[in-house]
């Protein structure tokens, strides 16, 4: 959960405000303006469309391409003091706040800092590295060891929100411009682009529950207005759509229920073969993850909160060191030692 792009979003989603009528005087510097800006959405739109066009998927660049945004500085904070409850079946295996990242190393049971978001697969094997709008994939074990260096740096317009597939084989990717998602296939070590057009756009894309279509939650005169289904080209596809407005997070472990993060505190727990709204814990904040098949977990200030998801019940509280922008749990199981010490 990153609360920048979440509060982004929602702003995003909001009926636009009404624009006042420049004065008279302005009116060749607006007009100006506008032409100028005409032409270079001209120009960038040809471009786009060059791109979506192409069938060659487009390939991973080693390192920092040439160009490109410096390379992330080094980690300002010391790692948070998290909670080391003694065991347990799910542990924060990601930290974030302050635009760095922590990530669990369990050799050394201990928190390595690193200067951009990091997002690990399901599997918790693989890491999805964001920085200023760059994407990159490493290896969780090479990331913990090499830092930076190990990232392979996709060449890509700006994106945000990246979302590893249920099944944990691709990774999916939003234009920050909401014009297309990219998808990275672990077996292609390529990225290809999925089209977002003909909708109104409210958010980033997910993942639908089956590791194959995508879902987009979408809009209807600046509102939004509910979840769509898309297949790998872009289209849109009729049957139930998942979760209430908002960004499908993630899914049980058995796939039984998905978490939508909604607009406006409307988050929902759903069925994932119906999407009928199962409970709503609505007033707490961000998705950490699920815990096990029936709790999901969520962020409330400064505290990871346990929740049913049946119910919406709350049924644990883990304090945290403040309030993450980026958190992330996963299983405990493989944490030896003290790192099995973080599990709660």
């Amino acid at each position: 959960m990153n609360e920048h792009h979440r509060v982004r979003d929602e702003l995003r989603a909001l009926p636009e405000p009404s624009i006042p009528t420049p004065p008279a005087d302005l009116a060749d510097t607006v007009l100006g303006r506008l032409g100028r800006q005409r032409r270079a959405m001209r120009a960038g739109i040809a471009a786009l469309v060059l791109v979506l066009v192409a069938a060659v998927p487009i390939a991973l660049t080693r390192g920092h391409s040439e160009g490109g945004p410096p390379p992330a500085g080094p980690p300002t904070t010391e790692a948070p003091a998290l909670p080391v409850p003694g065991g347990g079946p799910s542990a924060i295996h990601v930290y974030g706040t302050g635009g760095e990242s922590f990530v669990l190393d369990p050799d050394t049971a201990s928190y390595k800092a690193f200067p951009f978001d990091v997002v690990l697969s399901p599997d918790l094997t693989w890491a999805a590295v964001l920085s200023d709008g760059r994407i990159g994939i490493a290896t969780r074990e090479a990331l913990l060891a090499d830092g930076e260096s190990a990232v392979d740096w996709a060449n890509l317009p700006a994106v945000d929100s990246p979302r590893w597939a249920p099944n944990g084989v691709a990774l999916l990717v939003t234009a920050t411009d909401r014009s297309a998602a990219y998808v990275y296939g672990l077996d292609t070590d390529a990225y290809n682009a999925v089209p977002l057009r003909g909708m109104e756009i409210a958010g980033p894309a997910g993942w639908g529950s089956d590791s194959l279509r995508y879902v987009v939650p979408v809009a209807k005169d600046g509102r939004p207005s509910g979840v769509r289904y898309l297949n790998a080209q872009g289209t849109g596809m009729p049957g139930t759509l998942e979760g209430s407005p908002g960004t499908v997070m993630g899914y049980s472990p058995d796939l039984h229920y998905g978490f939508t993060l909604g607009f406006q505190k409307t988050s929902t727990v759903f069925y994932v073969k119906n999407g009928v709204i199962a409970s709503t814990p609505t007033q707490l904040g961000g998705f950490a993850g699920w815990y096990d098949d029936a709790t999901v977990a969520l962020v409330e200030g400064s505290a990871l909160v346990l929740v049913g998801a049946q119910d919406a019940r709350e049924i644990e509280r883990l304090p945290l060191p403040g309030v993450p922008a980026l958190i992330q749990i996963g299983p405990s199981a493989g944490l030896a030692g003290a790192a099995a010490g973080y599990g709660f």
